[in-house]
């Protein structure tokens, strides 16, 4: 079975460089995290911009401090533009979901633990 060519790729790639371009409109006038601001909780992606700015500068490790899901941005640009089917396994496109979902619940636990218990 062979990886089908996305749908509406053009539309695809507009959305996703209007969305890259909102959070470096975002990141540039420093508004940060709307939801930590109004409820002084952080939101399931507080570190992601400062996460991919350390990976730009090839530092993962600090990128996997700030966030340790920061790599599964990409896979999910991937899946978006593959509507959903990046592998043509419907197995594996379900477990690789799965695993992204999972990761960033635990991720997010984690870090809500270290904010309320004042590791941080």
């Amino acid at each position: 079975m062979r990886l089908r060519l996305p749908t509406k790729l053009p539309q695809k790639l507009v959305l996703l460089a209007a969305f890259a371009l909102l959070l470096l409109i975002w990141w540039r006038n420093d508004w940060g995290c709307l939801l930590q601001r109004n409820t002084g909780i952080p939101c399931p992606g507080c570190g992601l911009t400062r996460a991919w700015l350390a990976a730009i500068r090839l530092d993962f490790a600090g990128a996997f401090s700030w966030h340790p899901m920061f790599w599964s941005v990409p896979v999910l640009a991937l899946f978006l533009v593959y509507d959903a089917e990046l592998f043509p396994s419907r197995k594996w496109n379900i477990t690789i979901w799965g695993l992204i979902l999972a990761g960033w619940a635990v991720a997010y636990a984690a870090r809500l633990v270290m904010y309320f218990s004042g590791a941080n």
